[in-house]
């Protein structure tokens, strides 16, 4: 941020400030005079650091000041461009940000972009369709926590259960209910407000666990799961301060999420405040040891505190028939 020039910055704020609805960036670049390419380029810049939004508006993007609490944004997956319209149409105007996809890959680019609070996801799609969409967001460690509604014209119990058992939190057929479909947006989205992440790492805790593991145990590819546990964490917060502690925590647990940031499939949980759960299609062991002796030095700690993992196959589990609370119990979660 300290790279942008403070008069631009300053003038598109001002503008912005001054604005009731939102502009697109050829209305900025016009009141502030500037080029469109570089106020485009402030405007993206700008919004990585939360100083404003946009909003997809006629396949246009209209920027404003991100409010002291912002909107939840809702991303639209649908190939049929008036179906995405008519389920815009169906959320309260000005509630929520509304992101526009209309292909699978076209979605998983979005996701990966702007971060959405929850996702609406067409099933039937050509190339790569809803199932496949939403297996790709769960298995990925940054996405997996984003909610999702599938919304399909197969109504029936077995496309259902599919779903869920991909992750999809809930599931809607269509024709759909205007109402109905707000009603569940905002649920989830209260659900996940209030839901067990880690207050210092914002990683998922035990509830978010249990479900990863219950769809990776009713899937069919090989993962291990890695118990990794800070040992005598407790004592070293007691004699050096607990900032030191919540500090360690947040960059051991950015490590961890950097390896599962490369590992396909993987998943990253934060359960006890010295424990952490990695599931990935490898074993990750060694790599999680090396992080965490690299780490040690900077903290210069007294403390004798080391790293304790332990594993657990999906071979294992299915071999002695494993249910995800039996998993959770040998990982001493």
């Amino acid at each position: 941020m300290d790279n942008l020039n403070t008069e631009i910055k300053s003038k598109i704020l001002e503008f912005l400030k001054e604005q009731k609805i939102g502009k697109s960036a050829s209305e900025i670049a016009k009141a502030t005079g500037h080029n469109r390419i570089t106020v485009a380029k402030y405007l993206e810049i700008m919004r990585a650091h939360k100083l404003i939004a946009y909003e997809d508006i006629a396949q246009a993007k209209i920027w404003s000041l991100c409010k002291a609490e912002e909107r939840p944004s809702v991303l639209i997956v649908d190939d049929e461009p008036y179906v995405v319209d008519l389920v815009a149409l169906s959320l309260l105007p000005g509630k929520y940000r509304i992101f526009k996809a209309y292909s699978g890959l076209d979605a998983l680019d979005r996701v990966k972009k702007d971060a959405p609070d929850i996702i609406i996801l067409d099933l039937m799609m050509p190339g790569m369709d809803g199932y496949e969409v939403c297996q790709k967001i769960k298995e990925n460690a940054l996405t997996q926590h984003i909610p999702v509604i599938m919304l399909s014209a197969k109504g029936e119990n077995k496309d259902k259960l599919k779903g869920i058992r991909l992750g999809a939190e809930d599931y809607i057929t269509k024709p759909f209910d205007p109402m109905e479909l707000e009603a569940r947006v905002d649920q989830l989205l209260r659900r996940t407000r209030t839901s067990d992440r880690h207050s210092l790492t914002k990683l998922p805790g035990k509830s978010g666990l249990r479900e990863a593991l219950q769809i990776r145990i009713h899937g069919k590819s090989e993962f291990e799961v890695i118990s990794v546990c800070i040992e005598d964490f407790e004592k070293l917060c007691k004699r050096e301060g607990f900032k030191k502690g919540n500090d360690m925590l947040v960059i051991f647990s950015r490590m961890l999420s950097e390896m599962a940031k490369v590992s396909e499939g993987s998943y990253l949980a934060h359960t006890d405040n010295d424990h952490f759960i990695i599931i990935a299609r490898k074993n990750l062991e060694e790599q999680i040891r090396e992080a965490f002796n690299r780490m040690l030095p900077y903290f210069r700690t007294k403390a004798a505190i080391s790293l304790s993992v332990h594993r657990l196959s999906s071979k294992e589990i299915n071999r002695r028939r494993m249910h995800v609370l039996d998993a959770m119990a040998v990982l001493g979660v």
